[in-house]
C-alpha cells in the first residue's frame, strides 16, 4: 500500500508545482498531464487493500488532489477564455482596419490628393 500512497503523494506534489508554475509554461502542463495519466493508469491496474489507517491517508490525499485539480482546471479554463478573446479580436482586427480605410474621411482625403 505504500506504493499507492507514494503515487498519490507524487500526484499531489506535482499539482503543487503546477500551481506555482506560470500559465505560459505549456510544456510543463503537458508533462504534468502525461505523468498523471501514467500514475493513475498504474493505480487503476493494481489490486490493493488498505488498512483503516492507509485508507484514511489515501482519502486525505485524494481530497487534496481533487481540491488542487479544481484550482488548476479553473486557471486553465480562465487562460483558454483569454486566448479565445484574443483570437476573436485578432480575427476582427483586419475587418476593422479594412472598414477604417474605406471610411468617408479617407475617401474624401483621396479625392484631394
Amino acid at each position: 500500500m505504500q506504493g499507492v500512497l507514494s503515487d498519490l503523494q507524487s500526484v499531489l506534489d506535482e499539482n503543487e508545482k503546477v500551481l506555482a508554475r506560470p500559465l505560459e509554461d505549456l510544456v510543463g502542463y503537458k508533462e504534468w498531464g502525461a505523468q498523471r495519466q501514467i500514475i493513475f493508469a498504474r493505480l487503476q491496474s493494481q489490486d490493493f487493500r488498505f488498512s483503516s489507517e492507509d485508507c484514511a491517508m489515501a482519502n486525505l490525499l485524494m481530497k487534496r488532489i481533487l481540491e488542487s485539480d479544481a484550482i488548476i482546471l479553473a486557471r486553465l479554463k480562465d487562460a483558454m477564455t483569454a486566448v479565445n478573446r484574443r483570437q476573436t479580436a485578432a480575427t476582427l482586427l483586419p475587418r476593422i482596419v479594412a472598414t477604417t480605410t474605406r471610411s468617408q474621411p479617407s475617401m474624401l482625403l483621396r479625392r484631394f490628393a
